[in-house]
C-alpha cells in the first residue's frame, strides 16, 4: 500500500504542478495579449505622427515655394526700379 500511497501523492503533485503550469501559460497569454495591444497602439499612435508631420512638411514646401516666387517677384521689380533710378539720375546729371 506504500507504493499506492507514493502513486497517488505523486499524482496529486503532477496535479499541481500541470494547474501552475497552465495557470503560468494563461498568464503569459494574457501578457503578450496586452504586450500586443500596447504595441499596436504606439504603432498607429506613431504612424498618426507622421502622417501629421508629413502634412506640416508638404504645407511648409507650398509656402517656401509661394515666398520663393514673391522674392523672385519683388527682386525683379527692385531691379526695375533701380535702373529706373540710375536712367533719372544719368538723364539729371547730363543735364546740368
Amino acid at each position: 500500500m506504500g507504493i499506492c500511497r507514493q502513486c497517488l501523492k505523486s499524482l496529486a503533485n503532477y496535479d499541481v504542478s500541470i494547474k501552475r503550469k497552465d495557470i503560468v501559460q494563461d498568464e503569459s497569454v494574457l501578457k503578450i495579449r496586452e504586450e500586443e495591444e500596447k504595441r499596436k497602439e504606439v504603432s498607429a499612435k506613431f504612424q498618426s505622427t507622421l502622417n501629421e508631420l508629413t502634412a506640416v512638411m508638404q504645407q511648409n514646401n507650398e509656402k517656401n515655394s509661394k515666398l520663393r516666387e514673391d522674392n523672385l517677384e519683388i527682386t525683379k521689380k527692385f531691379k526695375t526700379v533701380c535702373e529706373q533710378y540710375e536712367l533719372r539720375e544719368q538723364v539729371c546729371v547730363s543735364s546740368f
